[in-house]
């Protein structure tokens, strides 16, 4: 199941993301050009932002299995299912500090960036023109990259609690409202333009970040809830 869902989410990817080259030479060469700039700013903080999620996934399933006794032959729909096999307490506050934590250096980073946002572009194009073109966007791009700063975690929360089919769904969520974004919502403008593009992958990332934090949240509330009532009784 697992891997025909990741083949779906990387076709949906390639064929319909707002990031193709397809739509990239639709841009024109200089906004093609500006957008590429973000872009690869976007890319550095993509690998931040992953050394994050690979940290949380990390945490998490030394807090399972920390505190978790399970047999040899026990499946992960059982482990899944097993409300009483770790403390959800202990998750939900490893959850919050690493969603924090990411959000607060992404923020930070996001924020000096954007005040040094002429001195970053200057240093990676002599054209005035892409220089012009890639200012205009930032305010958005900007945004996009604080929003990915609480969408990777989130999703390395799904990822390290095992609860892939759930990230491999809200995933197809957020590909579909992010391709819907970028295709149908055009109002007057029918022309394809980065701050479209960008602000398709801002609603990307928010689709991940409410289905995430609305699914772990429901999960481990509930445990919590019936750990507490069996710790007063």
């Amino acid at each position: 199941h697992t891997l025909c869902y990741a083949t779906f989410k990387y076709i949906l990817t390639i064929l319909l993301s707002p990031n193709s080259k397809l739509t990239q030479a639709i841009l024109g060469p200089i906004p093609a050009a500006a957008y590429s700039l973000t872009h690869q700013i976007g890319f550095y903080i993509s690998i931040l932002c992953n050394s994050m999620t690979i940290a949380v996934q990390t945490l998490l399933s030394r807090e399972i299995a920390s505190s978790t006794k399970i047999p040899k032959k026990t499946s992960l729909q059982q482990i899944q299912r097993d409300d009483n096999m770790h403390s959800s307490r202990d998750i939900l506050n490893v959850a919050k500090s690493s969603i924090m934590a990411s959000a607060f250096i992404t923020s930070c980073i996001s924020i000096a960036l954007f005040l040094g946002k002429d001195l970053v572009l200057t240093g990676m194009t002599n054209s005035q023109v892409i220089h012009e073109a890639a200012v205009n966007i930032f305010p958005i791009f900007i945004l996009t990259q604080v929003l990915k700063g609480i969408s990777f975690p989130v999703n390395g929360i799904l990822l390290g609690t095992l609860d892939w089919e759930f990230y491999m769904l809200s995933t197809w969520l957020a590909n579909m409202a992010c391709v819907g974004c970028f295709h149908l919502v055009r109002g007057s403008n029918t022309q394809v333009s980065m701050r479209r593009i960008w602000t398709s992958w801002a609603v990307f990332m928010i689709t991940q970040i409410i289905c995430g934090v609305t699914r772990f949240h429901y999960r481990f509330s509930r445990q919590k809830k019936i750990e507490e009532e069996k710790d007063d009784a």
